[in-house]
């Protein structure tokens, strides 16, 4: 007799056994068929995103400086009314009323100026040194009469039409005068050779005399002055204008 079989024990309900899981191997890889993730996009840096405020601002204050800086100009004082020169001076000149104009400053440390109610007084007086146009002027460039220096004088030399440029003399003027041969006594003609000269510059120019002769005051050397002086009295002088150009 077969002896019989015991039927298998199967577990069953909650007891049924759950199949064994492989736990993770350390160190396994992703599949080759994975793509790596994109970096993730940098953070702005401070600097980076400051970078465009920090332009504006900049430009800002350089507006701002050149505004304060127009409006300091604008506010360098009260505004006051002063008078300049209209074109240029030269010494020895006599003040019009056209050579002076008024222009509105503001105030300046230290300058000394003539203001615009002096203008008037000013007609008639002279020029002591060369004032080019538009120099604010100075109460010491002006003067009632030039002067001589120290080792300067000035001689008048009496000249006539033919002894002076056609296109006439002024203050200011640089001339020489030239002694020529005629009318020379015999006295000076031994002293002041003929050809003899002597450079100077014109104070002041009068008016022709009946005669048409007019006096031209010069300002020359002491020692030349004399000289002239002593030629002129031979009605023997040419006053030959120079050239002007770079002074």
């Amino acid at each position: 007799m077969t002896p019989a079989t015991k039927p298998s024990r199967k577990p069953h309900g909650p007891h049924q056994a759950a199949a064994p899981t492989t736990p993770p191997t350390s160190g396994a890889t992703e599949p080759a068929s994975s793509k790596p993730e994109p970096p993730a996009a940098p953070t702005p840096t401070i600097r980076q995103r400051r970078r465009p405020a920090l332009i504006a601002l900049g430009v800002t204050l350089a507006a701002l400086g050149g505004l304060g800086g127009a409006y300091l100009a604008q506010r360098g004082g009260t505004p006051q009314s002063v008078l300049v020169t209209a074109n240029r001076l030269d010494p020895g000149h006599k003040i019009t009323l056209e050579d002076l104009k008024p222009v509105q400053i503001g105030t300046v440390d230290g300058a000394t100026t003539l203001p615009e109610g002096a203008r008037a007084s000013l007609v008639g007086k002279t020029v002591a040194n060369r004032i080019d146009a538009g120099t604010i002027l100075n109460p010491s460039s002006i003067v009632d009469a030039i002067v001589p220096g120290t080792g300067s004088s000035v001689v008048g030399i009496g000249v006539k039409p033919g002894q002076y440029p056609q296109l006439g003399l002024k203050a200011g003027d640089q001339v020489h005068i030239v002694v020529s041969a005629n009318g020379q006594s015999t006295s000076t003609a031994s002293t002041i050779k003929p050809g003899s000269a002597w450079a100077g510059s014109i104070v002041s120019v009068g008016d022709a005399n009946r005669d048409g002769i007019r006096t031209v005051d010069v300002l020359l050397p002491a020692d030349q002055a004399r000289q002239a002086a002593t030629a002129g009295g031979t009605g023997a002088l040419t006053l030959v204008l120079d050239s002007t150009t770079g002074k």
